[in-house]
């Protein structure tokens, strides 16, 4: 009996094992899809105005993009909605081909995101640190009138809610909310409640808002605390990137208000210390067209082209804005040759081997 039975637990094994590796896939098209769409939702809007292209390379990177989230969703694994989705992408592509207005264009690409999110239930991270300069003005504007000013549950809109607003300082339940949690909250609110999706907002406020309700309840003493404890060390190896900070609730650290819980609430309030903690955007960039050029190599040209995406929006696009003001010129010639890379990459191109890093510098 054991004899069957030894081949039979390693087929199970088996199974199991490209299961994983396929939800796997399925997983890194998803959030490239959502990557790609937060992309132009910002982009899109600055790209065409009064039914007129301002910028024509944008404006094909824009098409691009939303043409390969209509192909990365098609690819993804069924889910009950699916064709919904399908349906909203090529709509959009749609609205961009007809040079529609940027609002509009930029709200159907959030709510698709959300809608992603939602379906595939992924645990989403902010692809760079969120800007907390404005998320004070952010959390009176949009959330103070139910959550009230200080975040305790008491706005003037809440009476008579059923269930009353969050209060953000009740330890037992914020113990229980990751930072990532409070961002899907925000962004695809809670059904039956008054607690809507604010899906109008661009991603990057999103992410503010999480981080900012998330350490409302957080004492000046704690990140003090916590600040000198990451700057021994304690908490890089828990909480030190952007995925594990926010995926991490505070219940799971031990103990909650102990050392971690100081340097959570150290690196809420100042998460451009995340920043210094990982790689940077070019060495990611990097790696990313490092591991484009094997998977072509191997003739895999769809993960060559994910990973060239993923060259471009999980390292290029953190620092354009920043090489802009230092040499427009380059940012332009090194977009325009990923995009022609990708294009490359999708064309099967012969001399790509030779030519993938002389064009990406």
């Amino acid at each position: 009996m054991i004899f069957l039975f030894r081949p039979l637990l390693a087929l199970v094994f088996l199974v199991a094992s490209l299961n994983a590796a396929a939800a796997t896939a399925g997983d890194e098209k998803a959030q490239t899809a959502i990557h790609m769409l937060d992309y132009v939702s910002v982009d899109y809007p600055e790209t065409v105005h009064d039914g007129q292209v301002r910028d024509a390379t944008e404006y094909q990177e824009q098409h691009e993009f939303a043409t390969q989230v209509l192909a990365l969703l098609q690819q993804l694994p069924a889910v009950p909605g699916k064709e919904a989705l399908v349906d909203q992408a090529r709509a959009l592509v749609g609205r961009i081909e007809a040079k529609a207005p940027g609002q509009e264009v930029a709200v159907s690409a959030r709510q698709l995101a959300a809608e992603v999110i939602q379906r595939y239930q992924l645990a989403v991270a902010p692809p760079q640190a969120p800007d907390l300069g404005k998320a004070a003005a952010l959390f009176q504007a949009q959330c103070a009138a139910c959550h009230g000013s200080q975040g305790r549950g008491d706005g003037p809109a809440s009476k008579g809610m059923d269930p009353a607003p969050s209060n953000f300082h009740d330890a037992a339940r914020m113990d229980k909310r990751s930072l990532h949690g409070l961002y899907n909250t925000i962004t695809l609110g809670v059904a039956g409640t008054p607690m809507r999706a604010f899906t109008e907002l661009p991603e990057a406020d999103r992410w503010a808002l999480a981080f900012f309700a998330g350490g409302m309840r957080n004492s000046s003493q704690q990140v003090e605390q916590g600040e000198a404890l990451w700057r021994k060390g304690v908490g890089k190896a828990e909480l030190g990137d952007l995925r594990k900070l926010v995926t991490t609730m505070p219940g799971e650290l031990s103990p909650a208000g102990g050392e971690l819980g100081a340097v959570r609430s150290y690196l809420i309030a100042h998460p451009a210390e995340m920043a210094s903690a990982g790689p940077a955007p070019l060495a990611v960039a990097r790696a990313r067209l490092d591991q484009s050029l094997a998977a072509y190599r191997s003739g895999d040209r769809a993960g060559a082209r994910q990973h060239a995406v993923g060259a471009y929006l999980e390292g290029f696009e953190l620092i354009e804005s920043a090489l802009d003001n230092v040499d427009a010129a380059l940012r332009h010639k090194i977009e325009q040759a990923m995009m022609a890379l990708r294009t490359d990459i999708d064309a099967g191109r012969p001399g790509l081997l030779r030519c993938v890093k002389r064009r990406t510098g």
